[in-house]
């Protein structure tokens, strides 16, 4: 759950900086904009406001501990109980007040509207947070469950990655070799071949027998990182067939060795699964 008490402090502070603001400003306004229109119950207006703001967090802490599921209800009957409220005080203060009636009552209503907009912000973004909260922590027991199931059925490594991460490592480790094998195996018409193929030759072409509407569907999907795999590919195919062209035997010979011991670190990864 959401912690409340913070969010209620929250409340409570930007409720108070919220009222000196908009008392101070209001009264400026009076006094510099307006000349001889302040009155002696303005004061009361931003006094009233904030009250009746520590009133709605207060219900709100109280509601969401005993009775979560009536929030908006309670959201509801908050704002009918401030406009049945705000318009008996207008009511009396306006009898009783007469020659300062039509100052109050515009200013009054100046601060139900400030107040209105302010209030809805905050809780609306209240309730979007508590939305994510639960959408994260939803996630979460999702993926501890995954990890759970995974470890029952003794998988040899469990890792979590974002769904960016995720792609970008498919599509370099799957779909790219995929994209290899099918493309080495188009390369030629090459069934006479078959008696004197090797196992380097089937162990690369292995996985080029692909489920066409499958990996279709994936590549597509996952369009944008797989192009960007292939061309990173191409170049460095090319750069090697530039060396094989010039003959440039220092620079094939680098490409091999870098080659065997970034190779030889997936071996020490399969010897540590064992």
């Amino acid at each position: 759950m959401v912690n409340i008490s913070k969010t209620k402090r929250n409340f409570i502070a930007l409720n108070t900086l919220f009222a000196i603001l908009s008392g101070a400003a209001g009264a400026v306004i009076l006094h510099i904009a307006l000349p001889g229109h302040y009155f002696g119950g303005y004061p009361f207006i931003p006094v009233y406001f904030y009250i009746f703001g520590l009133f709605s967090i207060y219900m709100f802490d109280a509601c969401r501990r005993h009775a979560p599921q009536k929030l908006s209800l309670l959201y509801l009957a908050m704002k009918m109980i401030k406009m049945i409220l705000s318009l008996i005080l207008l009511l009396i203060y306006c009898l009783a007040v007469r020659e300062e009636a039509k100052a109050f009552l515009l200013t009054f209503i100046s601060f139900y509207l400030l107040y209105l907009i302010y209030e809805t912000w905050f809780f609306f973004s209240f309730e979007v947070n508590l939305k994510r909260k639960k959408k994260n922590k939803n996630k979460n027991e999702t993926v501890e469950a995954v990890k759970e199931l995974a470890n029952k059925m003794e998988f040899g490594r469990i890792c979590t990655l974002s769904i960016e991460e995720h792609d970008k490592m498919i599509g370099f480790l799957s779909q790219l070799t995929h994209v290899i094998a099918v493309s080495l195996m188009n390369t030629h018409d090459n069934a006479h071949l078959v008696e004197y193929t090797g196992d380097s030759f089937r162990d690369l072409t292995r996985i080029a027998k692909i489920n066409e509407d499958l990996w279709t569907e994936l590549f597509i999907m996952n369009k944008d990182i797989l192009l960007d795999e292939i061309n990173q590919f191409i170049d460095s195919i090319s750069h090697f067939r530039d060396s094989l062209e010039q003959e440039d035997t220092q620079e094939m010979k680098r490409l091999f060795i870098q080659s065997t011991k970034r190779r030889d670190k997936f071996n020490k990864t399969d010897a540590k699964k064992r």
